[in-house]
């Protein structure tokens, strides 16, 4: 096995009765990967408390920490810094109303943090994802404003000091999520999410380009008649962006695995649906190449299990693929992928192990044509 060197882990503790152990979110520069899964385990503090790692090229533990009081505290990304620390992003209860806000937590190589700081307004604010810009932050995710049945993306843009330069709500919808976002050649920013101002009973996948102050150029809308989804977007060599969801509104299934790809100006160009009967979604989605692209999820249609991760590579032009799944004969998923050196990809989801009943954090190296090179499950 030949993972970068280095790797930054970040879990959710829970009590057992929560049954919360998930691999949600990890990013990488130079030698070192840093990923926000989640895990069960009784030394926590609170109900559910942050739990950061840096494991080696081993996946062995280097060091760990919890963090977290009596309330909620629980991260969903994080991302490698050029110093060798890591950005931890999540969300922590900040009243007895259980009200939260974005939670950032910065660190050094060693895990000593250098900052926690919270974000928001008087309403609930959730934190999906993060990206570097320079040396900033950009975070994106959902705010719940007070006394009020609607939710709005929101996005902010954080210095390395743990400051706002800007922060932006996008309400010229009444429900929107902003669930990833990626940062352009150009230097603009795509944002992929879910609106329902279309349909008002069902959600279209939806598309947002801005410039580095957080001003929308455009919006799209993609989907059907039912709902629809836009998990992960990526920048394509050609310049043109490929969008991984799924839709109930076309294919097979209950919901399929989707991929369409869209220009600069946000039209549509080609879609591919993926799946069987039953649900399957694309959670991740990442070009290695021209002229192709892998995405992660998940499938029912396939697999040993009653949910298997699954991850498919695609040749556009010769309409090809590669399929294989993942798991035992639980549930199982695959939140997100990232290419390491040597022609592999480093998986993280969440699997339930043979004998138990609750997901635990867990992460996969494969090669090109999707063969399993070693596993590690954190329990």
């Amino acid at each position: 096995m030949n993972i970068k060197s280095g790797t930054c882990v970040a879990y959710l503790v829970a009590t057992a009765a929560f049954g919360i152990d998930n691999v949600w979110a990890m990013s990488a520069i130079q030698d070192e990967v840093c990923m926000a899964p989640g895990h069960v385990d009784m030394k926590n503090k609170g109900r559910m408390d942050a739990w950061i790692v840096k494991v080696d090229n081993g996946m062995d533990t280097l060091w760990e920490k919890v963090i977290g009081g009596k309330k909620d505290e629980y991260m969903l990304d994080a991302v490698n810094i050029p110093d060798g620390g890591c950005i931890f992003v999540g969300t922590k209860d900040i009243s007895r109303d259980r009200f939260r806000d974005f939670w950032l937590i910065k660190t050094d190589k060693y895990g000593d943090i250098q900052w926690s700081k919270t974000y928001g307004g008087d309403g609930d604010d959730i934190a999906y994802v993060a990206k570097m810009i320079d040396k900033d932050i950009v975070v994106a995710g959902v705010t719940y404003p007070r006394g009020r049945k609607t939710t709005e993306a929101w996005l902010a843009r954080i210095d390395s000091d743990g400051s706002i330069v800007w922060s932006k709500n996008i309400n010229t919808y009444e429900n929107n999520f902003a669930y990833d976002l990626t940062v352009t050649k150009d230097k603009k920013l795509l944002v992929a999410g879910i609106n329902d101002a279309q349909k008002k009973n069902w959600w279209d996948a939806w598309v947002l380009k801005l410039d580095l102050e957080g001003n929308v150029i455009w919006d799209k809308f993609y989907g059907g008649d039912r709902t629809d989804s836009a998990y992960s977007i990526v920048e394509t060599y050609n310049h043109n962006y490929l969008v991984a969801g799924s839709t109930d509104s076309k294919g097979n299934g209950q919901l399929d695995a989707w991929v369409f790809e869209i220009d600069a100006q946000g039209e549509m160009q080609e879609e591919w649906l993926f799946g069987g009967s039953r649900n399957d979604a694309a959670l991740s989605i990442i070009t290695t190449q021209p002229n192709s692209y892998w995405f992660a999820g998940y499938t029912e249609s396939e697999g040993k299990g009653r949910q298997d991760g699954w991850v498919v590579s695609v040749d556009t032009r010769k309409d090809y693929k590669t399929a294989a799944t993942y798991g035992g004969t639980g549930d199982d998923y695959i939140y997100k992928l990232m290419p390491i050196n040597n022609d592999r990809l480093l998986t993280q989801g969440g699997t339930t192990p043979e004998g138990e009943s609750h997901f635990s954090a867990w992460l996969n190296i494969i090669d090109d044509s999707n063969a399993l090179i070693d596993e590690k499950i954190f329990k």
